[in-house]
């Protein structure tokens, strides 16, 4: 809904005519896939805000003196009280328990969801949790190893993300900023602005402002994206 908002608007601005949404329609796909990429990177990064509170947990109770096994259904019970039971975390820990109980190995049942999680933190700690696992090594100190990195990485994404906040703001009123001296000027000099309006040169022009426009909303958006 947004999306086709979006380029009836726009249409009205640039065309003044409600016919330029079927032409500028081809933009929808691509404000649903800049929409979707970002709730996809929210939800990975709750996503592992949420394992990195499961790992605590499991390491406290392998500190505790648990198995391997024991401390991740002890996880489980704390990640229901933090998180409920149908969040993502809780279901995967719900899942180990279920697999563990068919006597499968905990390192597969964590690789797949590290493949189906699709991120990298996640990955690295179930390969080098397998080899551990496999080879003796000191799971407690891993899972710390891997918390403390992941909080870190949060710790310098929250940091980073309070200091461009003005910046993003920024960058959406001056999204907006053309938009609106387009609207004034139709509104205080209709006789100067309205000569783009229903003839080739003028649909020429407002065609390459509007590319224009557009480009520098993408690069506005790519420049505030960081990532850790």
């Amino acid at each position: 809904m947004e999306g086709i908002m979006g380029v009836v608007i726009i249409s009205i601005v640039f065309y003044n005519h409600l016919m330029a949404v079927l032409p500028l329609s081809g933009i929808i796909p691509i404000y649903i896939k800049i929409r979707k990429g970002r709730r996809e990177q929210k939800k990975k990064e709750s996503v592992l805000e949420q394992f990195k509170e499961g790992m605590n947990a499991v390491a406290v109770a392998l500190s505790a003196g648990y198995s391997v096994e024991n401390a991740f259904g002890a996880a489980r019970k704390e990640l229901c009280v933090l998180y409920g039971t149908k969040s993502d975390i809780t279901t995967f820990f719900s899942r180990i328990n279920e697999q563990l109980a068919v006597n499968r190995n905990i390192e597969d049942v964590l690789s797949e969801f590290a493949i189906k999680s699709q991120i990298s933190d996640i990955k690295s700690f179930a390969e080098v949790f397998s080899y551990a696992k496999r080879s003796g090594g000191d799971m407690v100190e891993i899972i710390k190893d891997t918390v403390s990195t992941i909080s870190q990485k949060a710790d310098t994404a929250r940091e980073i993300s309070v200091l461009i906040c003005a910046k993003q703001f920024e960058q959406l009123i001056m999204d907006v900023v053309p938009l609106a001296i387009i609207m004034y000027l139709r509104v205080t000099s209709p006789e100067l602005i309205g000569r783009l309006y229903g003839n080739v040169t003028g649909v020429m022009i407002m065609t390459v402002c509007l590319i224009v426009y557009g480009a520098a909303v993408v690069m506005s958006l790519k420049i505030t994206d960081i990532r850790v």
